[in-house]
This record gives C-alpha cells, sequence and structure tokens, in this order.
C-alpha cells in the first residue's frame, strides 16, 4: 500500500487527466503533470480490463505494492496515475515492475 502522503485525492484525478502529459509501456500508461506538493500517485484499472471486482482489485495492490517500493525515489511535484492495458491482467509482478520503472525513469520521476 502507498503511504498516505503518496497517495493522490480523488479531487485530483480530473485534473491531472485534463492536464497531464500520458506515457505508455506494453501493460500500464501513466499520466502525469508537475505541481507543488509532495510526489502522489494512484491506480486505476478498468471494467474493460477486468470484470470482477476482486480481480480488479488484486491488479490495483499488485501495481501499487511494486510501486511503493520505488516511491522514495521520486522527487516532490510529481503526481501521476496509472492506468492499467489489458495485458497487465496476465503480466508477472516483474514484468509490471519493470514497466512501472520504464515509465518512472522515461519521466524523469528517478534516476
Amino acid at each position: 500500500m502507498l503511504p498516505r502522503r503518496a497517495r493522490l485525492l480523488k479531487e485530483d484525478i480530473p485534473a491531472i487527466i485534463a492536464r497531464g502529459r500520458a506515457y505508455n509501456s506494453s501493460t500500464l500508461t501513466l499520466k502525469i503533470s508537475a505541481t507543488a506538493g509532495p510526489a502522489a500517485f494512484t491506480v486505476v484499472v478498468a471494467n474493460k480490463i477486468t470484470a470482477p471486482a476482486a480481480a480488479r482489485n488484486r491488479l490495483k495492490r499488485r501495481i501499487r505494492h511494486l510501486l511503493a517500493k520505488h516511491l522514495p525515489l521520486a522527487p516532490a511535484g510529481r503526481r501521476g496515475i496509472f492506468f492499467a492495458k489489458p495485458p497487465a491482467r496476465a503480466a508477472l509482478s516483474k514484468y509490471l515492475e519493470k514497466d512501472i520503472l520504464y515509465l518512472l525513469r522515461l519521466v524523469q520521476v528517478i534516476e
């Protein structure tokens, strides 16, 4: 689970979707924007990706757990949303982690 200070608030999501820039990998899309404050992220898994709520929540937990491992490297001022793509359903955690790191390096959140 992400620490409370690293979780994106619901009211921040529409602004990031509207003004943020999107970056893609094979299993995830990261929509990110620069703002003041600590780095914060959230994970979205749509009904189209996997219909049962239990499967969606399991995928969100997996992604959040992997993201939390690398969050201490993130500088302040970045807020982002990770959107799962259909291949994320069957992806092994090592591939999800690889995509998370790829996206975070791509937007220069981590080195």
